[in-house]
């Protein structure tokens, strides 16, 4: 019976991981039907659950990273389709801290960046 606290926690841990990846998923599914503002809201929350969680082994280090960057790029494209260009460069950014090999999230920072200095020059 000693070892059921490293069991517990392996299955808070999955539990968890698997609450987060549905939670980006419904926000996958609500931007695919055009609920753009509630694929962000979905893709926040996924987030925030994947902040929280504190990660026991270097496979779950490597799924919340994983779970994050995904989560961040998907929210930029959201964010991009809402014309909140900020929001979208910033979630590219962090995305980059996790990921700096992302080509994705480099594309969507870009994409994001120049809409910001378009609206500067032309205003």
């Amino acid at each position: 019976m000693g070892d059921g606290g490293a069991a517990d926690s392996e299955v808070d841990a999955a539990a968890r991981l698997a609450a987060a990846h549905a939670m980006k998923e419904k926000g996958n599914a609500a931007f695919g039907q055009g609920e753009i503002a509630t694929a962000m809201k979905m893709y926040t929350e996924s987030f925030q659950m994947m902040s929280l969680f504190e990660p026991q082994t270097e496979e779950q280090m490597y799924q919340r990273a994983h779970m994050q960057m995904a989560t961040l790029v998907n929210k930029a494209q959201a964010a991009t389709t809402l014309g909140l260009y900020q929001e979208a460069f910033s979630c590219c950014s962090l995305a980059l801290e996790i990921d700096p090999r992302n080509v994705r999230a480099y594309h969507r920072r870009a994409m994001a960046l120049q809409v910001c200095v378009c609206v500067c020059v032309c205003v």
